[in-house]
């Protein structure tokens, strides 16, 4: 393997292959020797700054109140399996709302040992109100949170029909221009906790295999830059399983997206229409 110029490498990954693939990133040029220079200082003064910040800490984010809400109390030894149905809006839901959906992730989280992805009470999320959604044109409330930086953590957004309270889509994202281990991981138990929810069926193993499927389909079939994420996205592939479809969507230079909808015939109908691949799991 061959570099080009001074190459810095973090040691977690330092005795591994690296290729040196500019496509994708909005803050880099391979053509300008300066830019790459300047680059290659940016990231070792943010690596060095990371280090220092991470010391004496043994989680990622700050961590939530670990005190269990009255539903969380109340639940049975099941997760409530959202039912997926049409609302009085015609919009496609999941029903579920988003305080059980919360609820219903932690609960996950303790049976999967995951502590870094738990999520804190609902009030502590960013909450707005729209009045159209990627997938609704109706008034939707749209809770945003991220255990740490938006800029380099995880973003878990959720969006919930206002008129019935109904999930309309929970979508995880990944800034991949600060790559991390740590991070990175993060947002795999978190695509794998929120599927765990919406795919009970699955095992463990299963819907992991599926999370790193989406993923790497999400790398391999980026969007040209300028086709941001929004109403007319249209994935490389939906993966639709008991009325669950997960897709991925990335558009050079920006977020990585795991999105997760509730769909029907006329749903996958629409997205085969728009040059969507339409794949099931059986």
């Amino acid at each position: 393997m061959k570099y080009t110029g001074l190459t810095y490498r973090p040691p977690f990954e330092a005795n591994s292959l690296l290729l040196q693939v500019m496509r994708g990133c909005a803050h880099s040029d391979a053509l300008n020797p300066l830019v790459g220079k300047l680059t290659c200082i940016a990231v070792m003064i943010i690596f060095i700054m990371s280090l220092a910040s991470c010391s004496g800490q043994e989680t990622i984010g700050e961590k939530p109140d670990p005190s269990k809400t009255q539903a969380q109390q109340e639940m049975s030894g099941d997760l409530p399996s959202p039912e997926v149905q049409r609302n009085e809006e015609n919009d496609m839901v999941m029903a579920i709302t988003v305080q059980e959906f919360t609820d219903a992730w932690n609960i996950a989280c303790e049976r999967n040992d995951r502590p870094d992805a738990v999520l804190p009470k609902l009030s502590e999320f960013n909450t707005y109100v729209s009045d159209t959604a990627i997938h609704s044109d109706h008034k939707t409330r749209h809770y945003v949170y991220s255990p740490g930086d938006e800029k380099f953590y995880p973003i878990l957004d959720i969006y919930v029909s206002e008129k019935s309270g109904d999930l309309l889509e929970a979508e995880l994202s990944y800034n991949e221009h600060d790559y991390r281990e740590s991070t990175w991981k993060l947002h795999e138990e978190m695509c794998i906790t929120a599927l765990t929810i919406l795919m009970q069926d699955l095992s463990l193993e299963d819907v992991a295999k599926l999370v790193d499927q989406v993923n790497e389909q999400a790398a391999e079939h980026m969007a040209p830059r300028g086709e941001s994420y929004g109403r007319n996205a249209v994935p490389s592939i939906l993966i639709c399983h008991n009325g669950i479809g997960v897709y991925p969507y990335f558009e050079e230079g920006s977020r990585s997206h795991f999105c997760m909808i509730p769909i029907d015939d006329k749903v996958i109908t629409e997205f085969r229409e728009s040059g969507t691949e339409i794949r099931n799991i059986q």
